[in-house]
């Protein structure tokens, strides 16, 4: 066999074998062509393609595929051009060839994320293409995100199990106070249910229940209550496990509906008509029947800071169950409310919003809470709520302190000031105070007088330095109003008063108001649980101090006070001069104070040098027993000043004004005498505090005898001491003349008058003018002493008028012979003291002619001795060796 043969029989063996092998394969003899088909979404792919001919062959694959370009169809052509080749020049020769059709765009990739806000966009997926060469636009698809369960911060996201348990939203802090509808989303087999409950409670309270594709996804109902009537029911299926569907459920009135989409009221499904409404406040979810859920309910209750200009915000988190931290400005200090808060359900920050007040403020508080039959439903709710109030704020020594006062027509002191130092002791024991007799009538005005008069006292834990705050809640109005008694506690500016009425009469807010003195100090509730939200604001008033400052008077010169007090009366007496004296600097260089106090006989209280500071010394008053006592001497009280007090050995200074300030009622007593036996020695002062309209004109002449009653103060009854203390602030505080008396060289006296306002003056008198000085000077002497001629006899008609039998002379007692013989001096002195005040007047005017002017004095005094010859007082020799002149301080 030649060898063309046997190479053309193995080429054709080899032939038959690849056709066997490539099954669907195909070829064409030269020029043959054929078109070839994939199905539509299908592209061609050649995958093998090669010339055949007996002596060679060629691969032309890529040739091939780039004619047909991955079509869906392509005509095949056995022709030398078409392949781009001819491996067989001159033989006959065959195209083989093998084709796939394949889908032009791949299995679907998986869904894109959401962004950040992933409920207001798409997710999208698409398929790729599987063409060697571009495919044009790829098939996509888009769903929003919130279908697939897709949820950020704008969402609540919560899981039920299938165990048909229901679970509480208020954990998310979603509520359903305040709203009308909720839309949410969900994914479930079958039975969504929810409740809509007034109670936080699935047992207790009233409920509309909804079931949502129940029944195996195939009916949906609302009913009255838990598994209870149903209302209405809607056919067909509303659920698939693969996407989230919308719904909304709502409460308008007296309609009760569900439907599907994500705006209430749309696409309506059931509705359900019900005459008496429940009140609908919280939410609850479960799910069971075979099939667990998963819900999306947008999250709305973001919190809001409440904040002032004090406070910072150091973390700031008002999500749900998010915490945020407050802290106080540098300055300042926190006086109630919390440094950390969580925002709850509802949009409720937990605890009270912080509150800062100066570093240096201190308050003392006393709540006066109403405790009679018209709050004796309410008591035990009354107290718990001020004990949360007083409970947040920062107890201690060094910030606030608080008591309580309760009334009815009583007034009981239930907690004092130094009772508990911690809030959570105070918190518990304010709760648990009791009402004790719930009486039909009250009395607001001895209620606040009880604070004013007997609580704020150092003894009780009132703190010097503290601002007095007084906190009135009442629900009742009383025929015995608080204003005026309000009006004179607000005369000190450290106290401060506010109000709360529980749904009061217009009444009752008139006299509220003005007990608080400040519409913004009043505060009104219509029950005690309608405190709680208005805490904040009564903190930022009761908690933080006023930007008033105070400064106590101070005198231009040194004073010695002693206050010559009746035992009578001394709850108001007590408290008068504790005010006045919080407003005056006690110190050993400046004004220092004693007391003394007196009845039938007097004692001293307290003396000059006993105390150095206004505390210690309004200390003092306040630990005197309020016992009455049925005499009033004032003279016991004058003397028992001057010889037990105004001593040397009991801090009285000889260069410091004496100033006796006597307090004493609507009395009958006969001071004069001893008043002016004082006053006409050294630079003593007396000062009468009278109460009520009787024997004025006894108190009068105590302070003087010619008619200058500057230094006397009368007050209608003694609770309006109060009224008073401004003006005799003003009186006592103001300096006079200081006499000192000083050895002369020919041994008599020679008394100087100090003004602590006066310059050094000497007399100057300059010849001529001697002459004009003398004359006139004479013409004053011989009035001064007619007017004391004329005063003396005065004295006499009026004390033998109501002079009483005298047993004997004493020290103690000024009789009948003392004022007529061994005690003439006092207008001798008196006389003395007028003489010095003109000499003084022309030693201004004169040259230093101190020497002629004193002999003026001797023959002016001879002269004008001579004219009353029977007057007990023709020693005029006092006078005539007496020099005055004027010494500057």
């Amino acid at each position: 066999m030649e060898n063309s043969d046997v190479f053309s029989c193995f080429y054709k063996v080899l032939l038959c074998g690849i056709f066997v092998q490539l099954v669907g394969s195909y070829y064409l003899s030269q020029p043959s062509s054929s078109t070839k088909y994939c199905l539509s979404g299908q592209f061609m792919t050649i995958t093998y393609g090669r010339w055949y001919c007996h002596n060679g062959t060629a691969t032309v694959t890529t040739r091939m595929n780039s004619n047909c370009n991955y079509n869906t169809q392509c005509t095949i052509v056995a022709d030398n051009s078409w392949t781009g080749i001819n491996p067989c020049v001159g033989i006959w020769k065959t195209l083989y060839w093998t084709s796939t059709c394949s889908a032009i765009w791949g299995e679907w990739i998986s869904w894109s994320n959401c962004p950040v806000d992933c409920t207001t966009h798409n997710q999208y997926r698409n398929r790729p293409c599987q063409k060697p060469i571009s495919c044009g636009s790829a098939p996509t698809e888009y769903i929003p995100c919130k279908s697939l369960g897709c949820y950020s911060s704008s969402d609540i996201s919560r899981n039920t199990p299938n165990n048909l348990v229901y679970y509480s939203l208020t954990t998310d802090c979603l509520v359903a106070t305040g709203r009308t509808s909720v839309a949410f989303r969900a994914r479930a087999n079958n039975d969504l249910h929810i409740a809509l409950a007034s109670e936080d409670s699935i047992t207790s309270g009233t409920h509309y229940e909804f079931i949502i594709g129940g029944w195996a996804n195939s009916r949906s109902e609302i009913r009255y209550g838990i598994s209870s009537t149903v209302c209405d029911s809607y056919s067909g299926s509303v659920l698939t496990q693969t996407y989230f569907e919308e719904f909304w459920i709502s409460w308008i009135g007296n309609e009760i509906r569900f439907g599907t989409g994500s705006t209430p009221g749309s696409n309506i499904r059931m509705s359900c008509y019900h005459s008496t409404p429940y009140d609908v406040n919280f939410i609850w979810i479960e799910t069971g029947w075979g099939s667990s859920g998963e819900w999306r309910f947008p999250n709305d209750v973001a919190c809001k800071h409440v904040t002032n200009s004090d406070v910072s915000i150091t973390t700031d988190d008002t999500s749900c169950n998010g915490r945020s931290y407050y802290a106080c400005n540098t300055g300042y200090k926190q006086v109630a409310g919390n440094t950390q808060r969580t925002c709850g359900f509802g949009g409720i920050l937990s605890g009270y919003p912080l509150v800062c007040s100066v570093s240096t403020c201190k308050i003392d508080i006393v709540f006066i809470v109403e405790a009679s039959s018209y709050t004796s439903s309410i008591h035990s709710a009354l107290m718990t709520a001020i004990g949360d109030l007083a409970g947040s704020l920062q107890i201690s020594t060094s910030n606030i302190l608080a008591g309580v006062i309760t009334f009815d027509d009583t007034v009981d002191l239930n907690i004092e000031l130094n009772d508990y130092y911690s809030a959570s002791s105070l918190d518990s024991n304010i709760t648990s105070i009791p009402i004790s007799n719930a009486a039909s009538t009250v009395n607001l005005a001895e209620a606040l007088r009880v604070g004013f008069y007997d609580f704020f006292t150092l003894s009780k834990g009132n703190r010097f330095t503290a601002f007095r705050h007084f906190v009135v809640i009442a629900k009742t109005y009383s025929s015995q109003t608080g204003a005026t008694v309000a009006d004179q506690i607000r005369m000190n500016l450290k106290n401060q008063l506010f109000t709360i009425g529980i749904s009061p009469s217009a009444s009752l807010i008139t006299d509220l108001k003005a007990i608080a003195g400040d519409d913004s100090r009043h505060f009104e509730v219509s029950s005690t649980d309608e405190l709680y939200p208005k805490f904040n604001n009564i903190f930022q008033k009761i908690a933080v101090c006023s930007d008033m400052t105070f400064e106590p008077l101070t005198a231009e010169c040194e004073l010695d006070i002693v206050f010559i007090v009746e035992r009578y009366n001394l709850r108001y007496t007590k408290r008068f001069l504790a005010e006045l004296l919080e407003n005056i600097t006690i110190s050993s260089t400046g004004i220092k104070v004693g007391m003394v106090l007196f009845d039938s006989g007097a004692s001293t209280v307290f003396r000059l040098d006993s105390y150095t500071s206004s505390e210690s010394v309004r200390s003092a008053i306040e630990s005197i027993s309020e016992t009455n006592q049925t005499d009033h001497l004032v003279d016991k009280g004058l003397i028992e000043a001057r010889d037990n007090v105004f001593t040397a050995a009991r801090g009285d200074r000889t260069d410091a004004s004496n100033y006796y300030v006597i307090i004493v009622g609507p009395f009958e007593s006969y001071p004069e005498a001893v008043a002016k036996d004082i006053r006409s020695s050294g630079s003593n002062y007396i000062f009468s505090i009278h109460i009520g309209n009787q024997y004025q004109t006894e108190y009068q002449k105590a302070v003087d005898t010619c008619g200058d009653y500057t230094k006397y103060t009368n007050v209608d009854s003694y609770e309006n001491l109060i009224n008073i203390k401004n003006d005799i602030l003003q009186k006592i505080t103001s300096c006079e003349s200081v006499n000192i008396t000083i050895p002369v060289e020919s041994g008599t006296t020679n008394t100087r008058a100090v003004d602590a306002q006066s310059p050094f003056l000497v007399p100057i008198l300059s010849g001529s003018a001697v002459v004009i000085v003398v004359i006139i000077f004479a013409i004053i002497l011989g009035k001064i002493l007619r007017r004391h001629l004329c005063q003396q006899q005065m004295n006499r008609s009026a004390y033998q008028e109501h002079r009483a039998p005298i047993p004997n002379k004493s020290e103690d007692h000024y009789t009948e012979l003392d004022l007529t013989e061994d005690h003439q001096y006092i207008e001798l002195d008196s006389v003395q003291a007028d003489i010095s005040m003109v000499t003084g007047q022309f030693a201004s005017t004169s040259e230093n002619q101190y020497t002629e002017l004193h002999t003026m004095n001797r023959q002016l005094g001879t002269d004008q001795a001579s004219l009353t010859p029977d007057h007990p007082y023709t020693a005029l020799n006092a006078i005539q060796n007496t020099q005055t002149t004027n010494i500057p301080s």
